[in-house]
């Protein structure tokens, strides 16, 4: 067994995908912080970011990765001035079925964000 896979084994690291969201109109929604490590991918497009312990928001494009090593709260927005939602309260408004989650229509979506976490079992306070 190499290092890596020894190192993954030990800590027992285990991750998933929340969804893949394509959103078509204003939008935010707050993450609460977890004991979990997060992520979010722009697969297509812009939003902002907003980490309640800087003072700016930040503005992300296609091909930007944010990760959350310990969990913390955050917002993802379409637009600095976007209403806030709970992700309750979010995903609420998606279209009930499998697949990606859609915000407003597919088609005019203008930001696709894929959404995940990792889990290190054996490691509370992660890396």
């Amino acid at each position: 067994m190499d290092a890596l896979s020894s190192v993954l084994d030990i800590i027992a690291m285990k991750g998933g995908v929340y969804f893949n969201c394509f959103l078509a109109c204003r939008w935010g929604m707050e993450v609460q912080g977890k004991q979990l490590a997060e992520f979010h991918i722009v697969s297509r497009g812009q939003c902002w970011l907003r980490m309640y312990d800087r003072a700016a928001d930040l503005q992300l494009q296609t091909g930007d990765i944010v990760f959350f090593p310990h969990g913390h709260a955050h917002a993802m927005l379409s637009h600095p001035d976007s209403t806030i939602q709970n992700a309750t309260a979010f995903l609420k408004h998606a279209m009930p079925e499998f697949g990606p989650l859609v915000i407003g229509s597919a088609e005019e979506a203008q930001t696709e964000l894929l959404c995940g976490y990792f889990d290190f079992q054996n490691c509370p306070n992660h890396l």
